[in-house]
């Protein structure tokens, strides 16, 4: 600025520089603007990785009580571990071998208790 004051920059040429200013002003403003974008998506990508992960370990909890010995009190802890993870569970009967129905017609349906928090 203090050579358009001393005159050694013509009114022109200002004009030009803050123009040249301005558009890079307008450039890194927009380049801010996607690298938060960007960054919202990472965050989001994250969150969505934590409840995979929270998912995965649930299932895999399920699937260490279906697959071993049970006892009535491991029933009882499979039907708590089944409301808490999923909203509705619906218990078919088993298809007979040679039968060609994939999906039977009746069911029953467990009732969701209130969720409750995970263990921290």
């Amino acid at each position: 600025m203090g050579d358009y004051l001393d005159g050694a920059l013509s009114p022109a040429r200002w004009e030009e520089a803050v123009m040249a200013l301005d558009q890079e002003q307008a450039q890194a403003q927009a380049r801010a603007a996607e690298l938060r974008e960007a960054a919202a998506a990472v965050e989001a990508e994250a969150t969505d990785l934590d409840a995979e992960r929270e998912v995965v370990g649930r299932l895999q909890a399920l699937q260490a009580l279906v697959s071993g010995p049970r006892s009535g009190e491991d029933v009882e802890l499979l039907r708590d571990a089944l409301r808490t993870t999923f909203e509705r569970v619906y218990l078919a009967e088993a298809e007979k071998p040679g039968s060609s129905s994939s999906s039977p017609s009746s069911g029953e349906k467990l009732s969701r208790r209130p969720a409750r928090s995970a263990p921290s």
